[in-house]
């Protein structure tokens, strides 16, 4: 729209028309491997094992970027989501710690709005070998169980012997106390005879004499 506000000195209007002055827009800040950092725990996780992903992005003066985008490349290509909180700290969409359950060894890549920040070896170490070391210890404990079942044996075997031993002692002294028993009887029923014998004698002796 013009607009006439007027004339000049020589009577012709003059055009005038408002004037917008624009601020200098700043160059947005990318993040600075150098002065950023990612740390991977475990970074030798066992297949399956859940790793967890932190770290601070910072620009090149230093200076934390909050906001920013970020993505984690596993080595098979999968993609898990996360973002810096207002200290530039790494995090999910959560806001909790970025995390993800290993299952391949190969390059991981950390990316910061499509950039690249960080890249790290993934190391996966196969449990199996743990499974079978675990398997061989539960072989040696079960020869060790098996050798304490032997000891237990033994050990019964000679509970046992030592209880026929005292078993045989204890019928040997009841025998010998069952001799003594019968012989002390033996005696005793030959001193009863005796008096009986000697008892009929006087009796047969008292008749005679009376029938004399």
């Amino acid at each position: 729209m013009k607009v006439y506000d007027g004339s000049d000195t020589t009577g012709k209007p003059v055009l005038t028309a408002p004037v917008h002055v624009v601020a200098p827009v700043e160059p947005v800040k990318k993040a600075d491997p150098e002065h950023s950092s990612v740390t991977v725990s475990p970074a030798n996780p066992n297949k399956g094992e859940t790793v967890v992903v932190s770290g601070v992005v910072k620009d090149s003066d230093g200076k934390p970027l909050a906001g920013r985008e970020v993505t984690i490349v596993l080595p098979d290509g999968t993609e898990v989501s996360g973002t810096t909180d207002k200290d530039g700290k790494l995090v999910g969409k959560d806001g909790q710690p970025i995390t993800f359950v290993a299952q391949d060894s190969g390059d991981m890549k950390v990316l910061v709005d499509g950039d690249p920040l960080a890249s790290a070896k993934l190391t996966v170490k196969d449990g199996s070998a743990d499974n079978n070391g675990n398997n061989n210890g539960g072989k040696d404990n079960s020869g060790n169980n098996n050798g304490a079942s032997d000891n237990a044996g033994k050990n019964n075997g000679k509970n046992n012997g030592n209880k026929g031993g005292a078993a045989a002692q204890n019928a040997q002294k009841s025998a010998q106390v069952l001799a003594s028993t019968g012989a002390a009887v033996t005696a005793i029923v030959a001193v009863a005879l005796a008096f009986v014998s000697f008892g009929m004698l006087a009796l047969a002796a008292r008749r005679r004499k009376n029938e004399e």
